[in-house]
């Protein structure tokens, strides 16, 4: 990981030492280029709020943009009342047709400013946000965006991203746990989107992603509390606040959903009635998503493993189910992977397999 800082331009300050200096630093200042967050030139992908004012709020995993430009230089500029404790981005840059891993910013602790995103443009880059909701965002407007600049221009992006894709789950969705580093805890740092296998799949897809994910919880019950389940989380814009929600019909329906479900709900029970219970709740789920973006055409993967099977037969039986309504669903069977992550979640490693394993099932039924 890299340790990103605050740009320096806000740093070039104070008595010249020379006029050479000054004549550096003007030419500098005026090649510089900023844009607003709601640019045309701006592609934002994943759940993320334009309220019409240039700025862009998000913090649900995998939001963030992607951008062209010929400078050398890209920084962001977030603002916001609220400061979370850190800010994890990842970035990747296209190389030819495939976008590769550039780096991971963390940065601890997040105040307001201008952060580098990229120094090896010129190029055509992404970022998305690297950490779950849970461990950073408390504030009900999110993570907010001002502005983009660079030390060039901005240029129009080339075609948009192929293939569309939510990811709906628990804390194995969110990442968490992934680096098992000193001693276990389930906490952000530990979390990375970039090599979660939601992250890598979108990669191979070229997919604009939504990852809809929050540790402990469950279909129709968490593991360690009584409070909001995920099909409510997943009307929500914005994590932090259950007061906003997202325009699914505005922002287009996806290709894909893969709901990855029923770890925690298994927990505590695994009666015959509760597998009713949570078949019926699964069925209704994947209805509710098509009536929310207004159309049946989405294909659903229901995803078991790798931490748990007891849930297979309820899943299964909900896959069968929700084709007798003419719902496109599919299981997603993931196990086998190693969880060799903190607190017997897959770690890199399991991610990885859990990738391999998708990838390949996905590209069977949707021919990508």
């Amino acid at each position: 990981e890299t340790v990103s800082t605050q740009s320096t331009w806000g740093a070039m300050r104070g008595p010249p030492a020379m006029s050479l200096l000054l004549l550096l630093l003007v030419g500098l200042a005026a090649s510089l280029q900023t844009i607003p967050a709601d640019s045309p030139l701006v592609q934002w992908m994943g759940r993320v709020v334009k309220p019409g004012d240039g700025t862009v709020h998000f913090d649900w995993l995998a939001s963030g943009a992607r951008l062209a430009f010929n400078g050398r230089r890209l920084f962001v500029q977030y603002n916001s009342s609220y400061s979370p404790r850190y800010m994890k981005t990842a970035v990747w840059q296209l190389e030819g047709d495939e976008y590769y891993p550039q780096s991971v910013i963390l940065v601890d602790p997040f105040p307001s400013g201008q952060y580098l995103l990229s120094a090896s443009g010129p190029g055509e880059v992404y970022f998305a946000n690297n950490v779950p909701p849970q461990y950073f965002s408390g504030s009900p407007d999110g993570v907010l965006v001002t502005s983009f600049t660079t030390d060039g221009e901005f240029l129009p992006l080339g075609e948009p991203f192929k293939h569309s894709m939510v990811f709906v789950g628990d804390s194995i969705t969110a990442a968490t746990n992934i680096h098992a580093l000193g001693a276990c805890a389930d906490h952000g740092p530990m979390a990375d989107y970039s090599i979660s296998y939601s992250g890598l799949l979108c990669n191979h897809f070229q997919a604009n992603c939504s990852v809809i994910a929050v540790g402990g919880k469950g279909l129709v019950r968490n593991c360690c509390d009584n409070s909001t389940h995920m099909p409510e989380y997943f009307l929500r814009a914005i994590f932090a606040n259950p007061n906003i929600t997202y325009n699914f019909r505005g922002a287009g329906a996806p290709d894909v959903v893969v709901i990855n479900l029923g770890t925690n709900d298994y927990s505590h029970d695994g009666s015959p009635e509760f597998d009713q219970q949570f078949t019926a709740g699964y069925v209704e789920f994947m209805r509710n998503i098509t009536t929310y973006y207004g159309t049946s055409a989405i294909t659903f993967f229901c995803a078991v493993g790798p931490m748990s099977v007891r849930h297979a037969s309820a899943t299964q039986a909900a896959v069968d189910k929700a084709r007798l309504i003419g719902l496109h669903a599919n299981v997603l069977n993931l196990t086998g992977p190693p969880c060799d992550g903190c607190a017997g979640h897959p770690g890199v490693q399991g991610h990885y397999g859990m990738y391999l394993l998708a990838r390949d099932q996905i590209q069977q039924v949707m021919h990508w």
